[in-house]
């Protein structure tokens, strides 16, 4: 963040008494005279002061020893985040200042109290994240030198959802939905089953992979790994569907029509029984191919109407799916982030 870090003090020794000017800006070697508090960022990883044109700084003396001093700063400072909840969660980081080598008893740090103290957080806007919230603390921090006197700020922000709503989610949603346009292909179509089925689950695969890539590798389990996995069980559930179903498809098939061309058994005959006439022959052979023709009939009707499997799986997938979304944003949206990590100790 870039920001403009204006610090105050009372030095008696630089005191003056004049009836026509009542500050005195100070600028190069006359400056460089002048205390000014070693004040750094505690959590700091890297920063600089600006110097384009010039030393972007201002050093002003009043007539009463107090001493302006504002200069402009960019830093990255250090943010502990947890990352269960993402990218339903909301982070809380802090900016902490003090001075490097005077103790409290020499250097106390004091937000303003005549204005406010931080001005601009309101009108801050973030790529992925809005603040709620900010809070001044002061205090002291404990190092192995003494005890310093620290002030620190402290804001709430709340991660944009609606960005991996449209980069992560929705994709993920359409690839789960397209898998189940299989369930609706014939049996038959086996190639076509097949690769929608893999081009599914290989899709589904990499988008896991470029979201894992962006992330912080750790082994904590976040939201979206949780939704990610889901995502994933449904594409492939939809490609084992496909297995399960024209293997039944196939049996069924061959069972059927094998009943249905199968050879009437004789009623009667044999060593002791009647021969029969010609025309009770052709009576029994009309009759037997009359039923051959009815039972292949009413097997290419019950085949026609599709497997079961493809009939139930094209309710309960949705069903099932829709259920994984409504539990998903109840657990990760409501449910504090310590009791979500107790649901996953528990089971």
């Amino acid at each position: 963040m870039t920001m403009m870090l204006s610090q105050s003090w009372i030095d008696p020794r630089l005191a003056f008494n004049s009836s026509s000017v009542s500050e005195i800006p100070l600028a190069g070697a006359t400056a460089e005279k002048i205390w000014i508090p070693d004040t750094f960022i505690l959590n700091d990883k890297k920063s600089f002061k600006h110097t384009v044109t010039a030393h972007n700084r201002l050093l002003r003396l009043s007539s009463d020893g107090k001493v302006l001093y504002n200069v402009r700063i960019t830093t990255t400072a250090e943010c502990k985040m947890r990352l269960k909840k993402f990218p339903l969660d909301t982070q809380t980081c802090t900016l902490e200042l003090g001075s490097y080598g005077y103790a409290n008893r020499d250097v106390a740090y004091h937000w303003r109290t005549d204005q406010e103290p931080v001005r601009g957080m309101k009108d801050v806007e973030l790529a992925k994240y809005s603040i709620v919230r900010f809070d001044t603390l002061t205090g002291n921090v404990t190092r192995d030198t003494g005890i310093y006197s620290w002030i620190c700020l402290k804001f709430k922000m709340n991660r944009d959802f609606v960005y991996f709503m449209i980069r992560t989610f929705l994709p993920c949603v359409l690839l789960v939905v397209l898998s189940w346009v299989s369930f609706w292909i014939h049996h038959e179509a086996v190639p076509a089953r097949i690769a929608l089925g893999i081009t599914t689950v290989l899709t589904m695969q990499t988008l896991m992979s470029g979201v894992n890539a962006s992330l912080p590798q750790n082994a904590e389990i976040k939201a979206i790994d949780v939704y990610l996995l889901g995502c994933y069980v449904f594409v492939f559930g939809a490609l084992l569907e496909y297995a399960l179903a024209h293997n039944l498809y196939r049996g069924t098939k061959a069972a059927a029509l094998k009943a249905a061309t199968a050879p009437p058994a004789p009623e009667g005959g044999g060593k002791h029984g009647k021969k029969k006439g010609k025309g009770s022959s052709c009576s029994e052979n009309g009759a037997a191919s009359g039923q051959s023709q009815a039972a292949a009939a009413a097997v290419l009707a019950k085949l026609s109407t599709g497997n079961s499997v493809d009939r139930h799986a094209r309710w309960l997938f949705p069903v099932a799916f829709a259920l994984l979304n409504v539990v998903y944003y109840v657990v990760y949206y409501y449910l504090p982030e310590n009791d979500i990590a107790s649901l996953f100790i528990q089971y």
